[in-house]
């Protein structure tokens, strides 16, 4: 399981991994697929030598694809990509590296536009850029241990620089 430390969309990825948690498991010789308490598909993937490997499909309520994941050896190695239930739009991206999110995080709009992109680990040193909701730029700083970091951008919603502030560890530099 991992924690998102964004501002938004923490519950929906929060779920949905607990979703994980609380299903019945059906494993195959060469297959795994977990269901949720209400009897509904929640999960699919093939197994090689009993491991989950390759692109695993998740499930909503209707038991449409609703997301992507992608393991070797049983771990989370690749992309995960999670849909809106509604839209099929992307929803997030997110790469994980030895079943952590490690890599490139996207978080979109409910039309498709990119709200937020993060790279790096996480959970530490990287770099954030996020966009309104009109796909114009909105900031655009460096993360040291997951708090912003050196100098960020602020942008008006035409893409003006509206200003500059900063940080060292996530406090504002004074």
């Amino acid at each position: 399981m991992f924690l998102v430390l964004t501002r938004c969309g923490k519950k929906e990825i929060q779920a949905e991994t607990k979703q994980d948690i609380n299903s019945t498991n059906t494993l195959r010789k060469d297959s795994l697929i977990t269901y949720k308490e209400n009897g509904e598909k929640d999960f699919e993937i093939k197994l090689i030598d009993g491991k989950k490997s390759g692109i695993g499909y998740l499930y909503n309520d209707e038991e449409e694809i609703a997301g992507f994941r992608t393991y070797a050896n049983d771990k989370r190695n690749g992309t995960t990509l999670l849909l809106n239930e509604q839209t099929k739009i992307p929803k997030y991206l997110i790469e994980s590296n030895d079943d952590k999110a490690d890599g490139v995080f996207i978080e979109f709009y409910d039309n498709g536009k990119i709200k937020s992109f993060r790279n790096a680990d996480i959970f530490n040193d990287g770099q954030v850029i996020e966009f309104h909701n009109n796909g114009v730029i909105k900031e655009f700083g460096n993360t040291k241990k997951g708090s912003a970091n050196g100098i960020w951008l602020y942008f008006d919603s035409t893409g003006r620089l509206d200003g500059k502030v900063e940080y060292d560890h996530g406090s504002v530099k004074k």
